[in-house]
């Protein structure tokens, strides 16, 4: 979940339904990376809530293979009378009537409304790197940030202690 963001955002076209093109020069910011938005749909994510799952129905989500993460806009939900209550341990996605809607969970610094084992479905390069495809390992924190779709502090040292030959200099904020 995303409290900057101004719409939902997916990377997943297999995830999406009632598929429609973009209008032309459809994109978004991030950072100051420019992200073209391929589509737009509708998305139905499975949360966590107390009583077993739910089911959140996203519209008009933007379809961004270009962007490393999902975000759903907490703007959007909030117009819709949804709040993010944070003073409950644990941290719940609330209606307008404050019942529970969902469980957040909190996974490298960032709030998650369905968790997806991401690492089971990790892509891998099918080609050694040469000098001319070879991508810079050492960076500033905030040039990770940026590449990598706004993950936090956390997640950007999760980065560092899981893979080789990475060197992150600086903090992203």
């Amino acid at each position: 979940m995303d409290s900057g963001t101004t719409i939902h955002v997916g990377n997943d076209l297999g995830r999406f339904t009632n598929i429609r093109p973009p209008m032309t020069g459809d994109f978004l910011w991030a950072g100051n990376t420019r992200v073209w938005i391929k589509a737009y749909g509708s998305v139905t994510l499975r949360v966590d809530s107390a009583d077993g799952h739910r089911l959140l129905y996203l519209e008009n989500v933007a379809y961004c293979p270009d962007l490393h993460c999902s975000l759903v806009s907490f703007r959007i939900l909030r117009r819709q009378g949804l709040w993010w209550d944070t003073k409950s341990d644990p941290t719940i996605l609330r209606r307008s009537d404050d019942s529970e809607l969902a469980v957040l969970h909190e996974k490298y610094g960032q709030w998650i409304l369905e968790l997806n084992d991401a690492e089971a479905r990790a892509a891998f390069s099918t080609q050694q790197p040469t000098r001319r495809t070879a991508v810079r390992k050492r960076a500033e924190a905030i040039v990770w940030h940026k590449r990598l779709g706004h993950p936090g502090s956390d997640a950007l040292e999760h980065l560092v202690n899981q893979s080789e030959g990475v060197k992150i200099v600086g903090s992203p904020q």
